[in-house]
């Protein structure tokens, strides 16, 4: 069985894909920071509590992955977040988060699953 690791799992597009990949035979590390959301999930779904805007998110994926017993076959970095509103009102601490969400955690999950 191929392992696949889906960010943003708990949202409307990261379950539908966690739901194709189940149907495709696929043992599912869903991740994701909401545990409401996880629970929705189909239970063959392995679920992943993690914030991809914390330093150890890393340390959480890649524990998942280990406890699977194989690596990562198939990695989708789905989740996302928009800060919405002018740049210039923004929050630079929100803009921050938004980097760590969009851009370094899918850099980080690519470069680091085995």
């Amino acid at each position: 069985m191929k392992t696949a690791v889906v960010t943003g799992a708990a949202g409307a597009i990261g379950s539908a894909i966690c739901c194709r990949l189940v149907s495709r035979d696929y043992r599912v590390l869903a991740v994701d920071v909401d545990p409401e959301g996880l629970q929705r999930l189909p239970e063959q779904t392995v679920p992943v509590l993690a914030d991809l805007t914390r330093p150890d998110f890393t340390d959480v994926v890649l524990a998942a992955v280990e406890a699977a017993g194989r690596h990562c076959d198939v990695l989708v970095n789905n989740a996302g977040m928009v800060v919405p509103g002018p740049l210039e009102d923004t929050d630079p601490e929100a803009i921050h988060r938004e980097q760590l969400v969009n851009l370094y955690a899918p850099m980080v999950l690519t470069c680091r699953l085995p």
